[in-house]
């Protein structure tokens, strides 16, 4: 288990949501503030499926700093979301 599923927030995922339709609003807004390579990182890996060495190669980065956009970018919407209430006790409070 890699350290950041050890430390995802309770209640983050949208299958916990009564609806998950606002939570993929939430998470489009905040993947738009990523910085580019963080954001074509997250969304090749988790949203198209795509392995690694094919994220590598289309990015043109090193499986190193790959590694370190993914975690950047989990990190930033792990943030993001919380801020939006979902997960966390920070920013505007808790939705159910």
């Amino acid at each position: 288990m890699s350290g950041y599923e050890a430390r995802t927030p309770r209640g983050w995922s949208p299958s916990h949501r009564s609806d998950a339709a606002e939570f993929w609003t939430a998470l489009r807004s905040c993947l738009a503030e990523l910085p580019t390579p963080m954001h074509e990182a997250f969304v090749l890996r988790y949203l198209e499926d795509a392995a690694a060495p094919e994220v590598c190669t289309t990015l043109g980065v090193t499986a190193a700093n790959y590694w370190a956009l993914l975690h950047r970018a989990r990190l930033r919407l792990c943030t993001c979301l919380s801020l939006q209430g979902y997960g966390g006790n920070a920013g505007k409070g808790q939705r159910s």
